[in-house]
């Protein structure tokens, strides 16, 4: 397995003494092999000197329990950051079950979590329970009196963007609904407008942008561009742009779509693209609200961690060591937003905080 783990340098900014950051250096060369073994990102906030230590996990994998709790032992970070938010800290009583460890000699808590889940298992790796991996990271920082911060927006806020940004609509709600019937029937209107152009078999770009603007093919707006792009390059004999069957049966490959939703590369889609593409999918309201936003609202939180007063550090870090615990999907655009001006990081947020629904009503 080709190894991921990077330490990206950046101008240092003295908010720590020369101690604290020489420990901290000292600390990723010791653990360079755990971190690589377990495919990490270290990037250095240009702005705060914070070194940030990326663990991507996976939140129904045993794996993953085990791969935060060696970390945190093995390096004592100074801080540990978890992709939580307070309303399901409260609900999964976790503080409560963190001040009853706080400070305990206790050498694991393996046994608590990683061997029960296992015994839980039908597979022995995949958990019954989702999230375990939060879980230790929040209870054994408790344990080893280091802060915690919680770096996720409120999941009610998440649920409620996700809900009025859904497109509306017979196939959109259709799509939600009922998918495996939505594809199906997507296809065979598809199939209904196949002509023979250039050779081969094709679909009318007209064609494609009405499925795209009612909202009948399930694709995510890059897909979708590239669908459109292809029609530049065939036509049928009365000139009118065609795009080539056998590109758009490759490009709506389920097996493709999920690589690309799982990516992390994508960006919400660009306000002028709208009347081109059509209006978000399901997909792209996903990606935006659960992925994008969240991406950047992670990596702003990390970086405000160094001034926040928090139990085990009521006057701010003691130190620049960080680790954050977040999902896979989040890690590539999360480690890209820590090394952006602070400022640029900020008026990401501020443009998609406004209700761009609104907006989007206006237009229709």
């Amino acid at each position: 397995m080709q190894s991921i783990f990077r330490i990206q340098w950046g101008p240092l900014v003295p908010r720590f003494k020369p101690i604290q950051i020489r420990m901290a250096r000292e600390k990723l060369r010791k653990g360079r092999g755990l971190l690589e073994k377990h495919q990490c990102h270290v990037v250095q906030v240009p702005d705060s000197g914070l070194f940030v230590i990326l663990l991507g996990v996976n939140h129904v994998e045993i794996e993953s329990v085990k791969a935060v709790e060696r970390i945190i032992q093995a390096l004592h970070p100074d801080a540990v950051c978890v992709e939580l938010c307070e309303p399901r800290v409260r609900s999964a009583g976790l503080r409560e079950e963190g001040r009853r460890i706080r400070g305990s000699s206790k050498a694991s808590l393996r046994k608590d979590l990683a061997d029960e889940l296992r015994k839980q298992s039908s597979d022995g790796v995949r958990a019954s329970e989702s999230g375990a991996e939060m879980k230790m990271a929040f209870l054994e920082a408790y344990r080893l009196l280091k802060p915690i911060h919680l770096v996720d927006r409120d999941y009610l806020d998440t649920v409620q963007r996700f809900c009025a940004a859904q497109t509306v609509g017979l196939w959109p709600l259709l799509h939600r609904r009922l998918p495996r019937l939505a594809q199906v029937l997507g296809r065979k209107h598809l199939q209904w407008t196949v002509k023979t152009a250039g050779g081969g078999r094709a679909v009318p770009e007209s064609c494609m942008l009405r499925m795209f603007h009612r909202g009948q093919i399930e694709l995510p707006w890059a897909m979708r561009r590239e669908v459109l792009e292809a029609a530049q390059e065939m036509r049928d004999i009365s000139g009118e742009k065609m795009v080539p069957l056998e590109f758009l049966q490759r490009l709506s490959d389920r097996q493709r779509i999920e690589e690309y939703m799982l990516s992390g590369r994508h960006v919400p889609m660009p306000h002028e693209l709208r009347h081109w593409l059509g209006p978000e999918s399901n997909l792209d309201v996903l990606t935006r609200v659960i992925g994008f936003e969240r991406d950047a609202i992670i990596a702003r939180n990390i970086r405000e961690i160094h001034t926040e007063s928090v139990e085990n550090a009521p006057d701010g870090l003691n130190g620049p060591l960080v680790l954050a615990a977040v999902g896979k999907a989040h890690v590539q655009a999360v480690a890209h937003h820590l090394k952006l001006p602070l400022s640029e990081l900020h008026e990401i947020i501020a443009d998609f905080s406004e209700d761009r629904t609104c907006d989007e009503a206006l237009e229709m």
